[in-house]
């Protein structure tokens, strides 16, 4: 079901079937975590480190299949939500980006929105969390005030926040603020964050 918050929709699928195999995601992890010409720290980021890096750049060649079945999956989730939400029905999904975040013991990321230079129009993002470990920091969407504020400043009344578990899926455009609150498990969090624009059919 489609929920408001905010003024934005957003919509948030539990447990879902499980679209990344356990030797997959472990090889994610060791790959990031190893080489570090492909990682970069999040720019929206404070406390502990969050990793960040085009996800299709780092599995190997045997994976790949796996990834853009993984993609394909999320794009049909995409495609839910736009019929669920009401919007043109002459509107497709297009791929545009794939990355695998890393958040770590600590982290916590800033309010913002997924708008880009190269957009001029609307685009969908799906998030994945194929593993969620205890006290991970919660998805927090807040109030549109509050854009450039950390989750753990706010309010409770600016702030909704979505305590996720493992395979859960949420989506929403590229204009939603949301936040990531404060990670406190010792275990790092990997979210899968596919970015597919709204084209004409």
């Amino acid at each position: 079901m489609i929920q408001s918050i905010f003024g934005s929709k957003v919509l948030i699928l539990n447990n879902t079937k499980e679209l990344l195999t356990n030797e997959t995601y472990n090889e994610i992890i060791t790959q990031i975590v190893n080489t570090n010409s492909v990682i970069s720290g999040h720019s929206y980021t404070r406390g502990g480190k969050v990793y960040t890096t085009d996800l299709k750049s780092i599995v190997k060649d045997c994976k790949k299949a796996e990834i853009s079945n993984l993609i394909s999956r999320l794009k049909e989730h995409g495609e839910d939500y736009i019929r669920l939400s009401e919007k043109d029905y002459s509107q497709k999904l297009q791929y545009h980006t794939c990355t695998v975040n890393l958040c770590y013991t600590g982290a916590e990321i800033i309010n913002h929105t997924d708008t880009r230079d190269d957009a001029d129009g609307e685009s969908l993002t799906v998030l994945y969390y194929p593993k969620v470990p205890k006290d991970s920091g919660n998805l927090v969407f807040m109030h549109n005030s509050k854009f450039g504020e950390w989750a753990s400043d706010s309010v409770d009344k600016d702030t909704v926040k979505i305590e996720l578990r493992a395979d859960d899926i949420v989506i929403f455009d590229n204009y939603t603020l949301h936040a990531v609150g404060t990670h406190k498990s010792t275990e790092a969090r990997m979210s899968i964050h596919t970015q597919f624009d709204i084209v004409e059919n």
